[in-house]
């Protein structure tokens, strides 16, 4: 259980027993368990940081802090308290939870090719940065069907990874480079409205600000029109995202993030 801090309240609608339900019951019994330091992450999170159910995901995703790298341990006291071991996590009942660990590094050690330093200094910043939330799936009638309180990572550091996860997504994983190509587009439109994801990348660590200007340029500028024909193949909603709109959100944080970085 987290203790010490006071968790705002985010309310997700839901129907009976609902991936929402299951996922936000699941998220508690995470929480309850000692696994250390951890944060949400995905499209779950995605979601709880909008405040809506704007698309399906398909499992849970969280990083965890370990001294050596490796989910390992985690894993291990997840194991003991029922779940089963899956491909890349474990399996919580019926609801699949992805881990990805970070420890601390050196910058002077990190691989050498950008993107996969990025991918280590994302999901480091994802867990330092996040924030404690308790979240409420609510049925139609407002009536509270489950609850869970957890770090959550921030906008800004949700935007970062989904950048990174953009990049590594297999050809015959199109739908999921969709996903995250909508996640990125939602939470700039409903975050950066006013420059705060800007704003927050800006003192994030490691060059991770300048590296995001150069990807959000290609996701949302350059090559707006394939992240357009990515959208298109997901849900209506997705499709009905223009390259018009996707220039928008991405040129209000390009040119925010520079005039910061710059300073």
């Amino acid at each position: 259980m987290v203790n010490g801090d006071v968790a705002p309240n985010v309310v997700l609608r839901s129907g009976a027993n609902d991936h929402l339900v299951r996922y936000t019951a699941a998220l508690q019994r995470l929480s309850d368990m000692s696994i250390g330091r951890h944060a949400l992450i995905g499209g779950f999170a995605v979601m709880v940081r909008l405040a809506t159910a704007h698309r399906v995901t398909e499992d849970l995703d969280a990083v965890v802090w370990s001294a050596d790298g490796t989910p390992d341990a985690t894993i291990a006291v997840l194991l003991e308290h029922g779940a089963t071991r899956s491909r890349n996590g474990v399996d919580l009942g019926d609801v699949h939870i992805d881990l990805i660990a970070v420890s601390d590094y050196e910058p002077a050690r990190l691989p050498d090719d950008v993107d996969d330093a990025m991918f280590v200094i994302a999901h480091a910043y994802g867990l330092a940065s996040a924030t404690l939330l308790t979240i409420e799936a609510r049925d139609a009638g407002g009536n509270l069907v489950a609850r869970a309180t957890s770090r959550v990572s921030t906008p800004g550091a949700l935007v970062a990874m989904k950048l990174r996860a953009m990049q590594q997504r297999r050809a015959n994983a199109l739908n999921k480079r969709a996903s995250d190509a909508y996640d990125g587009f939602r939470l700039r439109a409903a975050h950066d409205r006013d420059g705060s994801i800007a704003r927050e990348l800006a003192t994030a660590p490691d060059g991770l600000g300048a590296w995001c200007i150069t990807r959000a340029r290609e996701v949302f500028d350059t090559n707006a029109s394939q992240t357009r024909r990515w959208l298109a193949i997901g849900s209506p909603d997705m499709a009905a995202v223009t390259v018009d709109d996707l220039h928008t959100v991405g040129a209000l944080f390009v040119d925010v993030l520079e005039s910061l970085l710059r300073r």
